[in-house]
């Protein structure tokens, strides 16, 4: 009986980890668990725990976790800042806007605290 696909994410001091071989975890780490939905039973049953489902799951980064996840996700949340900087090296997938609904925006100008204007936009699966 084969367990479900489970990855654990470590971000340690910023930088994102995904253990494997002698990896250790450290005092201090953050830990993730990704899984499938569909296969958290499974996962609790291997690892002798339950727990309530989550209703929500955030993926927060980075940008190979958000392309390996996009497909599972029923609502993207995100923050658009409309500002071009030269220096950026990762990016949010390309998204497919015909299989998704603009359900709220919000938009904000720069101020004190910001230093350039941003919208927040909240996409649901159609």
């Amino acid at each position: 009986n084969s367990v479900a696909q489970l990855d654990f994410v470590v971000n340690r001091d910023g930088n994102t980890i995904i253990p494997r071989g002698d990896d250790k975890i450290e005092l201090g780490d953050r830990i993730y668990l990704v899984a499938r939905k569909k296969d958290i039973a499974e996962v609790e049953a291997h690892f002798h725990f339950t727990s309530k489902a989550p209703k929500k799951v955030f993926i927060i980064g980075g940008g190979q976790l958000y392309r390996a996840t996009l497909g599972l996700a029923d609502q993207l949340y995100l923050t658009r800042i409309h500002h071009t900087f030269s220096d950026a090296d990762t990016f949010f997938p390309e998204i497919d806007f015909d299989e998704w609904r603009l359900t709220e925006k919000e938009m904000h100008e720069a101020d004190d605290k910001h230093r350039y204007p941003y919208t927040f936009l909240t996409y649901s699966k159609k």
